[in-house]
């Protein structure tokens, strides 16, 4: 019998939200699904569904005129070309391609 497993996407979200509260909340979330790599850059590994329901979270947190939040999907074969300049412990042990 065949295991079905997600597709993962890494993703690098970056944001500029110049509201405390609506950043910490954005940063809580965040938090819940990667790893902080600069204090408003997170790298995260989620499926399709996780990363649609990411983006719909952060558009409720936000103030879409004056906020600015970017995902970047990043492939796989770029994903195994980081080079941390100063180095990190790779969050994501392996990753899975379907």
């Amino acid at each position: 019998m065949r295991t079905l497993r997600a597709k993962k996407n890494f993703i690098v979200v970056v944001y500029d939200i110049s509201d405390d509260k609506r950043r910490n909340n954005v940063m809580k979330l965040l938090e819940k699904f990667g790893k902080r790599i600069n204090l408003s850059v997170f790298e995260c590994m989620v499926s399709d569904s996780t990363l649609a329901r990411l983006k719909e979270d952060i558009i409720r947190k936000i103030d879409r005129k004056n906020d600015r939040v970017a995902i970047y999907p990043i492939c796989i074969g770029c994903y195994s070309k980081i080079d941390y300049l100063i180095p990190e412990k790779r969050t994501f042990e392996s990753v899975h391609v379907l």
